[in-house]
Parts: C-alpha cells; structure tokens; sequence
C-alpha cells in the first residue's frame, strides 16, 4: 500500500483569504507540517507528503513546501488548490473528467467547453478552476486527481473510463476516491438498527447525507461499488489474441510481484453453466511484461449457444490480507455469440383464445393464460397463467427512477426540504397517469390477439405505443415503444407480482447490483438470489438494485424448481430488472431505510435502457454518452411473457 501523509491543514469555506500570504500562520502551520514529517519519515509505505487540503493559495504554502524540502529530500511534495512549481512536485486537480486528464497528459491546454460537462451550473461552478488549466502549468510535471469519482451513495459510475486514461498515459500518477466509509451514527431502537445522519438530531445546521460518500457503508460493509473498484484497480489483464487457437494475452502490470504467486484458473460457460474447467499452478510472468498463453481447450468445438471464457488468478498461499484461492483477478471474455431468439416457440398447445368485455375490462383467456387490459386507461390490469396469478397490478410505462443522489444534483443534497422540487427529473415521474389515451385497438394477429395502445404526452415525440399479442399457448408479448424530447431516467416497464414470488434467477450480470456505467466488474453468467438478496440499502433510500444485460429472468416460489414465470428479452439488446418489497415511490418519498414499509406485493422495474449512474463530481451525475437515454430517438423494448 502506498500513502500520500497530509498534514492536517484545511481552511474550506475561508480558502480564499486564509491562510493566503498571511505572516501569522506560518509558525503554527510549520508546527503541523514538522510534526506530521518527523513523526512518518520513517515509514516506507509515504511516499508522498501533502500540504493540506482546499486551503487555498498564497506564499505560506511556499514557506511549507521549502520546510519539508529541508527535511526530506527522498518524497515529492503535493498541493491542489496552488498549482505554482514553489510549493507543489504534481499537477494535481480534484473531480476534473477523465476526457480533461487525458488532454493534460498529451500538454494540451483545458477549457470548460472540452469537458462534455452537459450541466450548465456545474459548468459556471467549475469554469474559474478549469481556466487555469494550460499546457504550461502541466509541462514537466506528474498529473494527480487527490479527489475523483465522488461515490456519494449509488455512484461510481464510468470509473473504468478513468483508468482507461491513467494506464495509457506515464505521467498520470493516479487518484483518489473521494472516499472509503460512509459517516452515519447508529442507533439501536425496539432491537432495530438504525443508520443517522444530518438533521435527524434537531441542529440547526446541516448538509444532511452529504456524509454519504464511501464505497463501504458505514459498518464497513461493501457498497456495489467496491466491486468496479477492485476490478479497476486489478494488476493483471487478459485479451483475446486468436480464438480458433485458443490463444490469450497475459499481462502482469504489478510493479514487484511475479504472477508464480497465483493460480491461473480458467472455464468455459455455455449459457450460464461451467461445460469445461482447468488451472495451471506452474504458470509465470515477471513484472511488467506480457505474454501469449494457450488455453487448453478446443474453442473449435464450442456449443452453439453464448459461450464465455472466464480467466482469474487466486492466490496460493495464506497473506495476512487473504487466505489462499483469494481471487485477485478475473476476466470475462464472450467467445461466441448468441444465437437469434426464437419468437415462434411455444411451451403449451395452442388453445383458442376468448375475448370478453365486462365494462371498461377486456378479458382475453383460455385455460393457459388470462389477461386483463383496463380500455379505459389502454394498459395491462392483470395477468394469469394457468389460473396463477403472475401480474397483480397494472403493467406501465415507466421512465422515471426513485432518485440517487447524484439526480438531485449537489444543490438539492444540500437542501433538499426547499430545493428538490426543482430537480428538472421530477417531470418524469407520473408519465403513466398523465398519458392521454388516443385508442385502444383489438383485433386478430398471429394466430392469437393483439391489443394496441397509443397515447400522446407533451415530453414525447409523436405517439408512445404499447402492444400486447396474447399467444393462446400462454405467452404475452410485449412491445414498447417511445421518442422521449429530453433525457430520461429509463424506457422499461414497472407492475407488480404476488409477494409469493421470493425467487429470482437471471441470465445476464451479477451477482451484485450494476448499472450501464458501472458493470465492468459483474461478469455474465447464470445467478440465483431470494429477494432479500437482490435488495441493496444505501444510507438514504434510492434507486438501486438493478441487474443488467439480462437475457432472461425466471421468478418462482421455489428456489429454481422449474415451475416459475420467464421473461424474455426479444431485442437481442438485453434487458435490465429489480424487484423490491416497497414501491418506486416508496424509495423516492423516504429518507430513511428503516421508513421504508412492507407492501403487500412485489415491485418489478423491467427496462430497455436505465441511464447511468455517473459520479464524476460531488452530486453531479455528468453522465457521459454512452451512458445517457439520448432525446430525439424511437427506443422500443420488446419482451415475453410466460
């Protein structure tokens, strides 16, 4: 472990006239920087001393910089807040975007317009900073963030885009997450546990969760994040050089360590299940270097089906860190596609279908499948199959999320009583109960029954259509269509199921939680997991717990005994879910997880598309492209039912 020592010197909220050139805080401010050399010099794990941190600029930090010089020639020195060669070794910058690291490391110099900021007031914040940033003030010296990726509850979003630029350019020397540990004070009321944080003890003043930061909660548990962080930070990667000879690139970039001290383990998933498996415990590469291996494995007689190789190194022996088989890498690597889906499949006999009107309902059934769709509203009231209730409320639209923090934007975490009404996001909240209902056609189609819905709304482009074909072999097909005018939080659809469903197993990413800029590290394959398990509570509830690239999802009430309910993806695009014992709203209107009640059914989110998380600032998502539901687009979901 490597440590940059900070002396204990910050002045937030005064920085920009204390200290500054003031005489009469040098002797006090030596006095710390003294202290903190001659008490860690001998430490070898400090390799770097640091001023402070946002005290601002000014000729004390000079006086510091020489102080230290005099006492320890062997460490470069660090200092943010004043960029000048008289008092700091690095070029450092806090939350500065990785697109703008990637311009400094190549001597460019660095505007607000080159950022892709997209947040007009986080553009105003950030410009007088991001103005100092020429070629000059990098030229000749290493490049740090002492503050990036803000991992203020579900965050740390397009943290692999980071250290894409960090390991292609030398002079980048890193960062550091801003942070490790939530702050929360816990309290234990009738036996429950319950996590405290700002303005639940009557104060006067307080910035609220704005301590919720780390990617570890409070109690050290790990937060989903810590799982991209590990991946990230991982010192050994694996490529793909030739498939047909199965043949991959190894490369150690650990520093001293030589990878004879892991066991390289590989296997072979078809579809989610381990067909062919082996390890090598012979296997080295010294520091630095990279070289071609040999799987041994036929990739020419690989299934017709999604096939994954996945390659990891454990450890061998015990550390004081982790015991052996302690996994210390791992790499996923698709080795052949999957094959197009079947839309014609059946698993009953076709039945004839009845169609039924009992006022505003329209019944359509046969002995395998009922389905319920309100005319009034155009929407899926309920639905059963083989008289089993699967669908126990309405199947909507949704394009909204319970907000993260990063949602709210810095401004309303930091007020949230008066400012979250502002939040430009609110407006995708009740879309559903705002649609206007131009029609609702039945009629015959594809041997079974189809129903379309077409509706109208003032944050859409032309009309948003749902159509539902009801299959007389029980299956419902799904479509979705809709041309969002800005950026939504999602395009998916949100209902219900009986809260006997407690069983979940999906193909697709896992196990832990992940979201489209934050799922390097959940590999795909086949997972199981109760409810409860699929659940993971931030300090403030909110979005979270959604699983992505899901080719299938199976929910049952029995841990995987083959009876439960499938849902297909029929885009080829894949799919994301989750499913909560509370409600969207629920997540939104709480701020406490342990308000959040026990509803009566299970909530289920099933999308074509969840915008990313994003992280890059404190309470800024800054959502990169990629990770973004672009305006102006015909996004259209497609799935079944059975």
């Amino acid at each position: 472990m490597y440590v940059m020592d900070e002396a204990d010197i910050e002045t937030h909220g005064v920085e920009t006239f204390f200290p500054g050139d003031r005489d009469d805080v040098k002797a006090p401010l030596l006095d710390r920087i003294e202290r903190m050399v001659r008490r860690d010099r001998n430490h070898p794990c400090v390799i770097i001393w640091s001023l402070g941190n946002e005290a601002g600029k000014g000729n004390v930090f000079d006086v510091l910089y020489e102080k230290i010089k005099q006492m320890d020639t062997t460490r470069p020195i660090h200092y943010e807040r004043d960029h000048r060669p008289a008092c700091t070794d690095f070029m450092s910058k806090m939350y500065l975007p990785a697109i703008g690291m990637e311009m400094m490391a190549r001597g460019e110099t660095v505007t607000p317009a080159d950022l892709e900021l997209g947040d007009l007031v986080a553009k105003i914040e950030l410009a007088p900073e991001m103005l100092e940033l020429t070629a000059e003030m990098v030229a000749g010296r290493p490049l740090m963030l002492c503050e990036y990726a803000h991992s203020m509850e579900n965050s740390l979003g397009n943290f692999k885009e980071y250290w894409d630029v960090f390991n292609k350019y030398d002079n980048i020397v890193g960062g550091f997450i801003w942070d490790f540990a939530d702050q929360f004070i816990k309290s234990v009321e009738n036996g429950e546990i319950r996590w405290l944080y700002g303005g639940d003890f009557e104060e006067a003043e307080t910035n609220y969760y704005l301590c919720a930061n780390g990617i570890v909660a409070g109690d050290r548990s790990p937060h989903p994040s810590l799982h991209e962080v590990k991946k990230v930070y991982q010192n050994i990667s694996v490529a793909l050089l030739d498939l047909e000879k199965g043949v991959i690139e190894i490369c150690n970039r650990y520093d001293f360590t030589d990878l004879s001290a892991f066991r390289l383990v590989w296997d072979i998933e078809a579809e989610g299940k381990v067909t062919a498996s082996g390890y090598d415990d012979h296997f080295s590469l010294k520091p630095g270097c990279k070289v071609a291996y040999d799987v041994p494995f036929d990739f020419n007689g690989l299934p017709d089906c999604e096939c994954f190789l996945n390659v990891s190194f454990e450890l061998k022996e015990d550390h004081a860190w982790a015991k052996h088989g302690f996994m210390v890498a791992r790499e996923q690597i698709q080795v052949c596609h999957a094959q197009a889906v079947d839309r014609s499949g059946s698993r009953l006999n076709r039945d004839s279908l009845r169609v039924e009107e009992r006022k505003h309902i329209l019944a359509i059934s046969n002995a395998n499948i009922e389905v319920h769709v309100d005319t009034q509203t155009g929407f899926i009231a309920s639905l059963s199959l083989a008289d089993r209730l699967v669908l126990a409320a309405p199947l909507l639209p949704n394009y909204y999320r319970a907000m993260i923090d990063n949602d709210r934007s810095s401004f309303a975490n930091f007020n949230p009583e008066k400012l979250l009404g502002m939040v430009d996001g609110s407006k995708w909240k009740n879309i559903a109960a705002e649609l206007c209902l131009k029609d609702c056609r039945v009629e015959e189609a594809d041997g079974g029954i189809r129903v379309t819905s077409r509706y109208t709304h003032s944050l859409f482009n032309g009309e948003i259509k749902l159509i539902y074909t009801i299959d007389g072999a029980g299956m419902l097909y799904v479509r979705h269509s809709a041309n969002p005018m800005s950026a939504p939080y999602r395009i998916g659809m949100m209902t219900e199921i009986p809260a006997e469903f407690q069983n979940f197993t999906w193909y697709g990413r896992g196990p832990h939680e992940n979201y489209c800029d934050r799922k390097t590290a959940a590999d795909v394959s086949l997972y199981r997991a109760f409810l409860h398990e699929l659940q993971h509570d931030y300090m403030r509830p909110q979005e979270s717990g959604n699983r992505m690239d899901v080719r299938y999802l199976q929910f049952s009430n029995g841990y995987g005994n083959g009876n439960g309910i499938t849902l297909r993806d029929l885009t080829g695009k894949h799919m994301g879910f989750s499913a909560h014992p509370y409600t969207q709203d629920d997540l939104d209107n709480v701020e406490h997880i342990y308000n959040l009640p026990k509803r009566k059914h299970i909530t289920m989110h099933i999308d074509s598309l969840q915008c990313g998380v994003g992280g890059d600032a404190p309470g800024f998502a800054w959502l990169k492209p990629p990770y973004i539901i672009h305006p102006g687009n015909t996004y259209i979901q497609e799935f079944v039912l059975f």
